[in-house]
């Protein structure tokens, strides 16, 4: 017993373990349009999950994570409803199914749509900083430029 509280204590002050930090490499499909026809889709996201953070593409800021559980990781979910703004926003990481799926629609004040689709390989953590553009800001979930 008396080996176990000093072994904790250890643990507890060790960096982040790998499976908490890592890229993804994801290739699908990407809907500008509701009901349209996709378009091929490449891009990269940046996991940090043992700091609750994450980017993608050139990470010009990093989000929040919201929640994971070792089958899924929601990356963001906001819904925001009142008399200006009416949108839907969710972005998740199924890990066993290694599928990436991003929704955002917007009927108010203009109405927007986005939807990606992605399968994804999981890669090498590319530290935050280490990408161009990166910085420590923190943004409120906003979906990513239609490219």
């Amino acid at each position: 017993m008396r080996l176990l509280l000093p072994l904790g204590l250890l643990l507890a002050g060790t960096p982040a373990f790998a499976a908490d930090q890592f890229d993804l490499a994801c290739d699908g499909y990407k809907w500008t349009k509701q009901g349209s026809t996709g378009e091929p889709y490449k891009f990269r996201a940046h996991i940090d999950l043992a700091a609750k953070k994450w980017c993608d593409g050139d990470c010009k800021t990093l989000q929040n994570i919201d929640s994971f559980t070792d089958h899924e990781i929601i990356l963001t979910e906001d819904t925001i409803f009142n008399a200006k703004v009416d949108s839907t926003h969710e972005v998740t990481f199924d890990r066993e199914e290694k599928m990436f799926k991003q929704h955002f629609m917007q009927n108010k004040p203009t109405p927007q749509y986005l939807g990606v689709q992605a399968s994804c390989t999981i890669e090498t953590f590319t530290p935050f900083a280490s990408v161009a553009g990166a910085t420590t800001t923190v943004a409120s979930a906003s979906p990513p430029a239609a490219n």
